[in-house]
């Protein structure tokens, strides 16, 4: 056998061993950084309290480059660092496991939680079981340190290499978002902070897509600080809201998620919460079914955190379903899966005729309204009967055009069914109406999106 031939051979198993290895390595690192948590709870001074830093990589990287101090500065003296690269929520190893090591033998004036990302996975996959893990944390920091203010620090955003995590990192944090709200605990959103205009981790915050940059670091610090200098009365900790007057990060961050859930009009994001940004608030709290409060109470903060509504720019499957719902509610889209203008217009068109606001993203009312059975029949009179017939005329029907169902309708629509091998009801039912929609051209134009 060749040499090459015996090197190809063994390179799966050099992989396998390498890959071995490396976990081997981490899981010893795990343990050393544990025992070195160990020795420093041992040592510390009986009547000083301390806030307490738990997480993974984006925790421990506090302790690079002196950014506790330079970020800090306020309290970076009570700062303890517990945070170990590549670490999970839960088990095998993970914080849950780490517990009095990294929290309860520490002499905590806060915890501030930042943990998730290393096992939810890029499809979302993992998500469940860190949100069991996630909470059953929480779960036991409220019980045994009830006096002592819990911080969930939301999952930053990402970008290439790691561009897959974008959406599970969103529906994560949702789900987060709704955990500090459930127990008292606050939520601080790191992702709204870091974010930019399209979604994802901000050029100058991140050197790799995934890790902070020192800029990273001062922008998490300066909220961080703000909180925790903010909650220092004893007992379970409240929310600071942000509202009318409120200035700084915290509020930009606010008003770049409002234009991404389509803020109309666009919110110039200056860290001013005057009465435009009041308003857009007041607009987005109607939209999902809140309290019209006009402040980033922690409702408001969980509905803002979690994916994006279906909009301009969106490809894929819930793409395709929603063109064929407007389809057959009068539409003339090509499904193509593409959220082009003309997808967004006729979805503003199909808001308007139910009353909604026409935001041309598919918001829980909209979806609620899409949702509801759609069946013409006898009877029926108004635009959507105008367009069935017209489509039931396009494949061969002679129908006048009125928008009135009537029997001459009816009859066109069981042909149309029977020619279909469809149930001969005589009603324009989802199936009938989806099989009247217009297909998709072929060539280079069928591509381009609507």
């Amino acid at each position: 056998m060749s040499l090459r031939r015996v090197f190809a051979a063994a390179a799966p198993l050099l992989l396998l061993c390498a890959a071995a290895d490396a976990q081997t390595d981490w899981v010893a690192y795990y343990h050393r950084r544990v025992a070195q948590f160990e020795r420093e709870n041992r040592q510390l001074a009986p009547t000083k309290k301390h806030v307490v830093l738990v997480g993974d990589s984006l925790t421990e990287g506090w302790a690079r480059s002196g950014r506790t101090a330079s970020y800090l500065p306020r309290i970076a003296e009570r700062v303890l660092n517990r945070g170990i690269g590549s670490d999970r929520v839960g088990p095998p190893r993970g914080v849950l496991s780490r517990m009095d090591a990294s929290i309860f033998d520490t002499q905590p004036s806060h915890v501030v939680l930042l943990v998730g990302v290393n096992q939810i996975g890029s499809s979302g996959s993992g998500i469940p079981r860190a949100v069991r893990d996630y909470e059953s944390i929480v779960r036991q920091v409220r019980a045994r340190l009830p006096d002592v203010p819990l911080i969930a620090v939301s999952t930053p955003p990402v970008r290439w290499p790691h561009a897959d995590f974008k959406q599970p990192v969103l529906r994560y944090n949702a789900e987060l978002a709704r955990i500090a709200q459930a127990h008292g605990a606050q939520f601080l959103d790191l992702h709204a902070l870091l974010v930019d205009d399209h979604g994802w981790l901000r050029w100058d915050a991140s050197a790799d897509g995934l890790h902070l940059t020192d800029k990273g670091y001062r922008i998490y610090g300066q909220a961080l600080e703000a909180l925790i200098l903010g909650s220092n009365a004893p007992g379970p900790a409240t929310d600071v809201w942000l509202q009318r007057g409120s200035r700084g990060p915290a509020v930009s961050a606010l008003q770049q998620r409002l234009n991404l859930h389509g803020a109309r009009p666009q919110l110039s994001v200056d860290g001013a919460f005057g009465a435009d940004t009041e308003a857009a608030l007041k607009a987005f709290q109607r939209r999902f079914g809140l309290a019209e409060t006009g402040r980033e109470d922690p409702a408001t903060r969980a509905a803002l955190a979690a994916p994006l509504p279906l909009g301009f720019g969106r490809r894929g499957a819930e793409v395709e379903r929603l063109q064929r719902e407007l389809n057959a509610r009068g539409a003339s889209l090509v499904v193509d899966g593409r959220f082009g203008l003309a997808t967004e217009a006729a979805l503003q068109a199909f808001q308007r005729d139910a009353g909604l606001e026409a935001t041309g993203r598919v918001d829980p009312q909209t979806r609620a309204a899409l949702s509801r059975p759609l069946a013409l029949a006898r009877g029926s009179e108004g635009p959507e009967v105008t367009h069935l017939q017209q489509r039931l005329n396009a494949n061969g029907a002679t129908l006048e055009v009125d928008g009135k169902f009537g029997p001459l309708t009816e009859a066109a629509v069981r042909a149309f069914q029977r020619a279909k091998q469809l149930p001969d009801t005589g009603r324009a039912d989802p199936a009938t109406l989806a099989a009247l929609a217009p297909a998709p051209p072929g060539g280079l134009l069928g591509g381009l999106g609507q």
